[in-house]
C-alpha cells in the first residue's frame, strides 16, 4: 500500500534494505502499481497493519509473554528515492497527483 504521504507499506525486511540503501547512498525505488495508493489517507484514515498469528513465530510461548507478528511494516518516503509505476518514475510524495491524473474517477 502506498499512503497520500508517500509512505510504503510492504513485507517485514523492506525498512532495512531501505535504511541500508540510505546509509549506503544507494538509490532506493519501489516498483508498485498506482492501484495499491489509498486515497482515503489523504483524509487522515490511517493504514492497518495485518497481524498474523502468534503461533508462526512460537507455538507454546510462556505466560505472560506477548509476541507481535505483523506481516508489512513502513518505509517512509525520506528513505524512497521513487516510485516505479504504469504512470512513470516520480517521487512517492507526489501519489496523489499521478493517482488522480491517471484514475480521476476513483478519486
Amino acid at each position: 500500500s502506498v499512503t497520500s504521504e508517500g509512505t510504503v507499506l510492504n513485507k517485514i525486511g523492506s525498512r532495512l534494505l531501505a535504511l541500508v540503501a540510505h546509509e549506503e547512498h544507494v538509490p532506493f525505488y519501489v516498483a508498485t502499481p498506482l492501484l495499491k495508493y489509498n486515497p482515503q489517507t489523504s483524509f487522515g484514515v490511517i493504514e492497518k497493519i495485518e497481524m498474523r498469528e502468534t503461533s508462526e513465530i512460537w507455538e507454546k510461548p510462556p505466560k505472560g509473554l506477548e509476541i507481535l507478528n505483523p506481516a508489512f511494516e513502513t518505509v517512509s518516503r525520506r528513505y524512497i528515492d521513487g516510485l516505479i509505476t504504469e504512470a512513470g518514475i516520480f517521487a512517492s510524495s507526489h501519489v496523489h497527483t499521478y493517482f488522480t491524473k491517471l484514475y480521476p474517477d476513483m478519486v
